[in-house]
């Protein structure tokens, strides 16, 4: 320990508290005040004892005060750990005016928001809706039913998809598409909930036209591009004939997405091709 300063050291990983950027550099003048009773800054102490990290490196600031830092630490004054947390400290002092964050052009594209609400015990049992815009996918295993039921909204165009396995481990995918997600759940028989270990309730999806087919049949080609799942009951979501030109829907692509969130693989969104439709 040299001069009349002392250095404490606490290794515990805490975070120092921002300063504000307003008045003097503290850590250049710390170093000045370290260097000043005969330590030489000129780094030539480095060699004999180097640091771990080259403190220029770990900043991205070359200019004397890391230089003085790297030579305290190299000759003994300060820890390397001290060394390098004041580096840090007097390079967010330097930045105190490049804070602002970078500017977005006009033109970027802007990604939409998807929204999670959560049920549950996240260790345990749960459920999960995710929204994004007008479509939502309610995501739970068939003993959370009661939450699930209160997560998600009311809707009559919802379709249900019951996900089971077979014996060859294959997805099966039963599909339901009931005026009533809620009754129809309820009413299930005992045993045909048992056979599935996860259930989507797929909302948002117009309760009839034109869009509602649109909608479907861009689930149906998601569904069968998977390949490795045994679809049943999917004659309730359209079966599009072979070889017929479809674009994707903007709601269809949202929704494959969602479930592409909830459960990766179960869908094959490259299934349809082509820019979703408005």
């Amino acid at each position: 320990m040299q001069g009349s300063g002392i250095i404490v050291d606490f290794p515990t990983g805490r975070r120092l508290r921002r300063l504000s950027s307003k008045g003097t550099a503290s850590i250049a003048r710390l170093v000045k005040s370290l260097s000043c009773e005969g330590t030489s800054i000129n780094g030539a102490a480095s060699v004999v004892r180097p640091l771990p990290i080259r403190l220029d490196i770990l900043t991205g600031i070359d200019d004397e005060t890391v230089a003085g830092l790297a030579a305290l630490a190299a000759g003994g004054i300060i820890t390397a750990a001290s060394a390098a947390r004041l580096a840090m400290r007097h390079a967010v002092e330097s930045s105190g005016g490049r804070t602002n964050p970078p500017t977005v052009s006009a033109d970027s594209t802007r990604h939409p928001t998807v929204v999670m609400t959560f049920a549950g015990d996240v260790f345990g049992e749960f459920s999960l809706l995710l929204r994004m815009e007008e479509v939502w996918v309610g995501f739970a295993s068939p003993s959370c039913l009661g939450s699930l039921y209160e997560i998600c909204p009311p809707d009559r165009g919802s379709i249900c998809l019951l996900i089971g396995r077979d014996a060859g481990s294959r997805n099966t995918i039963r599909v339901l598409a009931p005026r009533d997600w809620r009754r129809c759940l309820a009413t299930q028989e005992e045993k045909r909930l048992q056979t599935a270990h996860h259930l989507l309730v797929l909302g948002g999806i117009p309760a009839a036209g034109a869009a509602r087919s649109s909608t479907l049949i861009d689930l149906w080609n998601a569904l069968r591009a998977n390949g490795s799942s045994d679809i049943v009951g999917a004659g309730r979501i359209g079966n599009p004939a072979d070889g017929c030109l479809h674009v994707p829907t903007k709601l269809g692509r949202q929704l494959l997405t969602l479930i592409e969130l909830v459960m990766p693989g179960l869908v094959d969104v490259r299934g349809s091709s082509g820019e979703a439709a408005r």
